[in-house]
């Protein structure tokens, strides 16, 4: 579409009214002939003299008539087109929303961030709010699945992810009869680049209060992922060395967790003594009162 300069003659003040009336903002193409086929791609040219005639050269010499017709492609945009809403994440869309992250994060240059504090920064700083990123990823979810996402549902769900990724890790961090899984571990390990910045709570102990081992905790949730991450000079047999390092790292954690477990017992066992005590002379006390009534 031609973007009209101003006027270039020294006996012209102003511009064709016809022509001025015609901007990239109004959906209009301008032709120059009747057929409307050849667009006008020239600066068009009017001398004050003559407040109807349009000239395509500036010395005046080549007389044009503008038709005009309207851009019906800016009628029929995508944005315009309808689409059924969308009940409910399936898995192809959840994978396609991580996949859609791990593009805005990849964007800048700085690979993959190594903890969620970081991660959410980062999605925040891309789009200048949270909900620009939010509205983003709903079009580029719509257009894909050809449903209508809601910005909000697509946060949520998001955070339902994080969520997630967070219980496992947290669940797996110590030994116990079930193990928790996420349908999506794998894909937010990958996201993370397999770290993480969730502090595990303290335990408390009949040796007072121990912290949990980011060490085993690792490894912990490593042997749970769905998908075992391998470098290409992993040998698949683990050097014996580490296997027993291993070995006793388990051991240690499961003597704890019996400690922990004896400890909680006994004061339980603790609490309902006084509280039968206490019950008991509390009865012994009424008696004595009925007596001297």
């Amino acid at each position: 579409m031609p973007i009209f300069s101003d006027i270039n003659k020294a006996d012209v003040s102003i511009i064709w009214q016809r022509t001025a009336k015609v901007s990239t903002d109004s959906g209009m193409t301008l032709f120059v002939d009747s057929q409307k086929s050849i667009a006008l791609n020239e600066q068009l040219y009017q001398a004050a003299r003559e407040a109807t005639t349009c000239y395509i050269d500036d010395a005046m010499t080549e007389r044009v008539t503008v038709y005009v017709t309207e851009n019906l492609e800016a009628e029929t945009s995508p944005a315009d087109v309808t689409f059924p809403p969308n009940e409910s994440f399936n898995r192809e869309q959840t994978r396609f929303l991580i996949d859609l992250i791990r593009s805005q994060l990849e964007a800048d240059g700085r690979g993959l961030p190594r903890t969620f504090k970081e991660l959410n920064y980062r999605l925040k700083s891309a789009k200048g709010q949270k909900k620009n990123l939010w509205v983003d990823m709903a079009n580029k979810l719509s257009k894909h699945f050809m449903e209508t996402f809601d910005p909000s549902k697509v946060a949520r769900k998001w955070y339902t992810l994080e969520d997630g990724y967070k219980k496992v890790l947290e669940h797996n961090s110590v030994s116990s009869p079930t193990r928790t899984r996420f349908q999506f571990f794998t894909e937010m390990e990958e996201l993370l680049d397999g770290h993480h910045d969730i502090d595990l709570a303290p335990v408390g102990t009949v040796h007072g209060v121990v912290g949990r081992r980011r060490k085993t905790f690792s490894m912990d949730c490593q042997r749970d992922s769905s998908v075992a991450r391998q470098t290409p000079a992993a040998s698949p047999t683990q050097p014996l060395r580490k296997r027993k390092r291993q070995e006793d790292d388990y051991s240690t954690l499961l003597d704890f967790l019996r400690e922990s477990e004896a400890a909680s017992q006994r004061r339980h066992e603790e609490i309902l003594a006084q509280m039968k005590s206490a019950q008991k002379g509390f009865e012994e006390l009424m008696c004595k009162f009925l007596e001297k009534m």
